[in-house]
């Protein structure tokens, strides 16, 4: 019999995902090939004109596609024409797929998987294979949809691989593999995985691309590709890539539907869903009626009851509350509410009505009645959570792992802010529920951060999280003094992400028993994948985008696979990295004499937890900030380096004011400071604020200033998490210490390290490492053979790596930052620079690092991760800690200053009171009132782990000793008897 043909070509039919307000439209295909005739008498007759109405209907009408769906399966089982049945059941799932019956598509596939187990094998092994592949695909599609995204990336993941690995694509496969990764952008996307899913995506375009190649078309429409390339590049937060591939493919994708809407109907709700998504950037970009012009552009093509026009419903009703249109707003809420309410229910619509909801209680949020905000947002939470019915606004859902909804953090976030900033009444109970709902959302975070593998991706949720945390310090402040501990557990949540993990990560391969071999297979992955990242934030052409990704992917899958055998085959690995309860103040080695303080600076408030292991109980300061204060907190290093004495007096002394002197009065006594910074106050150079007022104009020496270091060493971290883990001990032998000291001939003489323009001649560099290497013993490189390759290959044996070079920041793309080398004479810069990339991809798991350059410490700041600068490289590739600085260093000061550091490190002294000694000694022997300004001396900060270095190998020289003198025992006895 002749059957209708079922193979879509391109381009492929989208849907529109329901899981996400920013979702773009995702591609559906059913590839069926022609059967032959079973029979060509009334039944093929019959069952062929089935077949014709379904694909009539499918996307149109629902009712008259179930009605004739319903008919082919009855048929079909009457006789028992089971290939024919099968091919019922998917078209089936392909249209309910369309129409966002969810629940039905599961009883559909379900269904299917249950008829081939019976009677598959009564059909040839390649038809089998044919409907069983297609099956996979729903099944992918189906968990997409309802939050299921590992089992979604396990069935993606396997069929691009299988199909890439297979000599010769039919058209057919083509079609499929493109849909796989197209599926892998959005199930990336819907994670949070920004960067991953503008791989994939490209990934699919190149494959579009080579179909098209081999077919001679050369003029076939990439609007769907563009349109998803588009949204990952908006969630990313890159506003201009993403509108510059969208408007062209909405116009074009407008322009040929409306001219053959007919033939094109498929295209439908991808039009739909591009002008929903264009409507909603605009009202990101506070551009209302760009948004509604959008928005209006594609509403005569929505049918009056379907999902997608409640979807339009709701972006117009933002745009026209945004606009103080609140009126109009909560009709169309409402009316969308009432037109889905009153459709059966299924898993899509349920999402939907929770944005809806959240949407109400947003308007009445901004229109003061709180009141009906918060029932809102509770009934939001309704439809958002699984087995969740409660409208108790006391009463939060359960989040289980892997729950990845983002629309719900947004609903806990803001019940989270209007129970505690609007309570309905006076009484205690709400605080405690607008801290129960914190805690809710914070759990929600945590379990969205497992489903990240991209450090970017963990630094954004960081920083769209941050309100929920100020929310949490917030109450525990306002609950008093009691729950300080638990402040702190607020902010540890909320520090270096990113960097914490991929510090986990090192040592658990480190400490779990895993071969050097892999160990080095898999930071050559690391190292080539950190290149091909670094090339893309330079690509300027598409085709540059399309071969980076390529390689990209290609080396992200080895390294995936790699890391699953490591989980697999040394389980210490796999509870190393994953198994972490939360830090407690107890798993600190704080030392006697030290205090901690750890900031949060929110939008409103700038808090302070304050503890030391002997002393006051740990206390919670809500300190006294304005942006004025974070304005100076930023510039003080400038004013440093300017040398403007003015500025630098007034804002050293009311920094200390406001950042330390309401800690320290109450805190007892000590002599050492551990600060863990936050935003902007990473610039900040803590140890030279001014515990009291200075006048500038008077005739002081700058040595006799009261700086902070005058009374205590100062020293700071990232978190109380990296902390604990900077002090865990090496247990590999290595030798002591190496030096680098690059010559850089033939350029302008300067004084300073760099000036970020040139890479000026080094007079004192040399005699600096010659002056470090008189305290510990090592290997010094100088001149020309102080090369990059020479650093990359020794440095693994030491435990201490000092640099005296130039550095230059870069702080748009931090990952371009670079440490100068001596330079190829051929002129390659690759050659001779470090970039911060490369040191990301190494394991430097040095004692101690001291990056004797200009602005190592400086960078680019990442709300919540800290600042992206070459320390934080050092750290996160293993360092225990680092000497670093925040602006350009004098070569003849610096020389003088790690001279005398080291002799005291030698000492034994913890290196934070080392260099504090060494600033103290410098501000002794400085020639003149000029050079004891901070500029010439002050730059270079501590971080990480401050034990001292001498008493580890003092220690060993201990044992050796004691030993000795055992065997010098037992010969005398000996020799007695």
């Amino acid at each position: 019999m002749h059957r209708t043909d079922l193979t879509v070509h391109f381009p492929i039919h989208p849907m529109i995902n329901r899981l996400r307000n920013l979702s773009i439209i995702l591609v559906l295909m059913l590839s069926i090939t022609s059967l032959p005739a079973q029979d060509t008498g009334t039944d093929s007759l019959r069952i062929e004109g089935f077949y014709n109405q379904l694909s009539q209907y499918c996307y149109t009408q629902l009712d008259s596609t179930l009605h004739y769906l319903d008919l082919l399966l009855a048929e079909t089982q009457r006789l028992g024409w089971t290939e024919e049945q099968a091919y019922a059941y998917l078209w089936g799932i392909l249209c309910t797929g369309y129409h966002d019956q969810i629940d039905l598509k599961y009883e559909l596939l379900s269904e299917a998987e249950k008829l081939l187990g019976e009677k598959g094998a009564a059909l040839d092994a390649a038809t089998l294979d044919a409907i069983d592949l297609d099956l996979r695909m729903h099944w992918g599609d189906y968990y997409m949809e309802t939050g299921g995204y590992n089992g979604a990336l396990d069935i993606y993941e396997n069929l691009a691989a299988n199909l890439e690995a297979t000599d010769h694509l039919s058209d057919e496969e083509f079609q499929r593999l493109v849909i796989c990764y197209q599926y892998l952008a959005t199930i990336h996307r819907q994670r949070g995985s920004y960067r991953e899913a503008i791989d994939y995506s490209f990934r699919a375009l190149d494959y579009e691309r080579q179909y098209y190649a081999t077919h001679g078309n050369t003029d076939w429409d990439q609007s769907q590709a563009y349109s998803r390339i588009a949204v990952a590049y908006w969630l990313l937060g890159e506003r201009g890539k993403a509108l510059n591939y969208y408007r062209p493919a909405f116009e074009n994708t407008l322009s040929k539907y409306t001219a053959d809407p007919t033939t094109r109907r498929r295209n439908r709700k991808r039009l739909i869903g591009m002008g929903q998504e264009l409507g909603t950037y605009y009202l990101e970009l506070q551009k209302t009626d760009s948004a509604l012009y959008y928005l209006e552009a594609v509403t005569p093509f929505a049918l009056p009851e379907e999902p997608v026009m409640q979807e339009l419903r709701l972006e117009k009703a933002r745009a026209w509350s945004q606009a103080g249109q609140f009126t109009k707003a909560l009709d169309t809420l409402q009316l969308a509410i009432s037109r889905l309410e009153g459709a059966p229910r299924n898993r899509g619509s349920h999402l939907l009505l929770g944005k809806l909801y959240y949407s109400l209680g947003d308007i009445f949020a901004e229109r003061e009645d709180y009141e009906k905000g918060l029932a809102n947002y509770q009934k939001a939470l309704t439809y958002l959570s699984d087995e969740f019915q409660d409208l108790d606004a006391g009463k939060n859902p359960t989040i289980t792992p892997g729950n990845a909804n983002r629309d719900l953090l947004h609903t806990l976030i803001q019940k989270t802010r209007l129970l505690y900033r609007h309570p309905p009444d006076a009484s205690e109970k709400w605080l405690q529920a607008a801290w129960a709902s914190a805690q809710s959302g914070m759990d929600l975070i945590d379990s969205i951060k497992l489903n990240y593998t991209s450090d970017y991706d963990k630094q954004y949720l960081l920083a769209d999280s941050y309100d929920l945390y100020e929310l949490a310090l917030d109450i525990l402040y306002q609950k008093g003094g009691t729950d300080a501990r638990m402040a702190f557990q607020v902010m540890e949540k909320s520090k270096a992400v990113a960097l914490y993990a991929a510090v986990r990560d090192l040592h658990a391969r480190t400490y779990a028993g895993v071969p050097e071999g892999e160990l080095e297979k898999m930071r050559r992955l690391q190292y080539q994948l950190s290149k091909v990242d670094a090339q893309l934030e330079q690509a300027t052409t598409e085709q540059q985008q399309l071969t980076g990704r390529d390689e990209k992917l290609a080396l992200q899958r080895s390294y995936n696979t790699l890391i699953r055998s490591f989980e697999q085959k040394y389980p210490d690995y796999y509870r190393l990295k994953y198994k972490q309860a939360d830090i407690s103040l107890e798993d600190i080695d704080l030392p006697k004499g030290q205090l901690l303080v750890e900031y949060f600076m929110g939008q409103d408030h700038l808090y302070a937890f304050v503890y030391s292991r002997a002393g006051a109980p740990p206390k919670l300061h809500q300190l006294p900030w304005s942006a004025a204060l974070s304005q100076w907190a930023t510039e003080l290093k400038t004013n440093v380096y300017q040398q403007d004495n003015q500025a630098f007096t007034e804002k050293a002394y009311a920094l200390y004011q406001s950042l330390l002197e309401p800690v320290l009065t109450s805190a007892g006594s000590f002599n050492r400071l551990l600060i863990i910074p936050d935003g902007v106050l990473g610039y900040l150079p803590f140890d030279i604020l001014l515990t009291e007022a200075v006048n500038p104009a008077a005739p002081v020496s700058f040595r006799d200033y009261p700086y902070l270091m005058q009374k205590m060493a100062v020293s700071q971290n990232y978190s109380l998490g990296m902390l604990r883990e900077m002090q865990r001990q090496h247990t590999q032998e290595a030798e002591e210490l190496l030096a680098f000291a690059p010559n850089f001939p033939g350029n302008d003489v300067i004084a300073e390290r760099s000036d970020r323009a040139s890479l000026g001649e080094l007079f004192y560099n040399e005699e600096e490492a010659t002056a470090v290497l008189q305290s510990f013993n090592g290997r010094l490189i100088t001149d020309q053979q102080a090369t990059k390759e020479q650093f990359l290959e020794l440095a693994s044996r030491y435990r201490i790596y000092h640099i005296a070079s130039h550095a230059v920041v870069d702080d748009e793309n931090p990952s371009h930052s670079y440490i100068a080398f001596a330079g190829d004479p051929n002129g390659n810069p690759g050659f001779s620079q470090l970039y911060s990339y490369e040191i990301l991809a190494q394991s430097f798991p040095a004692d101690l690092v001291v990056l004797s350059a200009c602005e190592t410490g400086v960078g680019k700041v990442v709300r919540g991760e800290g600042i992206m600068s070459l320390a934080r490289a050092f750290s996160y590739a293993g360092a225990r800690s680092l000497v670093t600085s925040l602006w350009n260093i004098n070569d003849q000061s610096g020389q003088a200053l790690m001279a005398v550091f080291y002799q005291q490190l030698r000492k034994g002294l913890p290196k934070d009171e080392a260099l504090r000694q060494a600033k103290l000694a410098y501000l002794k022997i400085a020639p003149d009132n000029t050079r004891t300004h901070p500029r010439y001396w002050a730059a270079f900060v501590p971080t990480g782990n401050m034990e001292a270095l001498a008493g580890h190998w003092t220690w060993q020289w201990m044992v050796i000793a004691l030993a000795g003198l055992g065997i010098f025992f037992l010969v005398m006895k000996g020799r007695r008897r």
